[in-house]
């Protein structure tokens, strides 16, 4: 089993319940793995680039909304500069001309959704499609993966229209997130601490 994976998520500021939306995502899924989640700052938050949790993290989301924001084209230039493959998510709104013109020069095969809770099951498909293709990459034994295949079919047999998640927030502005079997053995919840 992988120690953390560690997930780099390029948002911007209209998308805040995406940003909770992608905790669950994450957290949700079964097993012992446990992630770090690191977000484009939100409003309000310093906004000076720092390279080093993009560049150790394991996979790399891009989430356009309604418009681009400041330091998210960075963001995807360091991604690509570090060899992630972006994992690229737009949602079906009408966008500003700077966020159409990101969008086509980006040369990103974008996967649309309409609502923040079809999100959720789209990064979910996404994160365990890429962890079940390379187990050994992502440190996961016989069991992980078997657990993982499972919800990629379930996911997969479901389609965009699996319930959308609760709304109970937690992870909106990074955190390190437990699995619930990690969770039981120590005794605390699913979200750990936020950073």
């Amino acid at each position: 089993m992988a120690d953390l994976l560690r997930l780099f998520v390029s948002i911007g500021p209209d998308l805040e319940l995406e940003r909770e939306y992608i905790g669950q995502a994450v957290a949700r899924l079964p097993g012992s793995l446990a992630w770090q989640i690191t977000y484009t700052p939100a409003p309000g938050e310093p906004r000076l680039p720092d390279p080093q949790p993009l560049q150790g993290s394991a996979f790399y989301l891009i989430i356009l909304g309604r418009d681009i924001t400041a330091p998210m084209g960075w963001e995807l230039l360091s991604a690509r500069r570090a060899g992630k493959q972006p994992l690229a998510f737009a949602k079906d709104v009408t966008r500003t001309l700077a966020a159409m013109d990101f969008a086509s020069r980006s040369e990103l095969a974008w996967t649309e959704y309409q609502e923040a809770g079809e999100l959720l099951h789209l990064v979910q498909e996404a994160l365990a499609k890429a962890l079940v293709a390379e187990p050994a990459r992502y440190g996961l034994g016989m069991a992980e993966w078997q657990l993982l295949s499972k919800r990629l079919e379930e996911l997969k047999a479901a389609g965009n229209h699996e319930a959308a998640a609760d709304r109970s927030g937690g992870a909106g502005k990074g955190a390190v997130i437990l699995s619930p079997d990690q969770a039981a053995s120590s005794g605390g919840g699913v979200l750990v601490g936020k950073r």
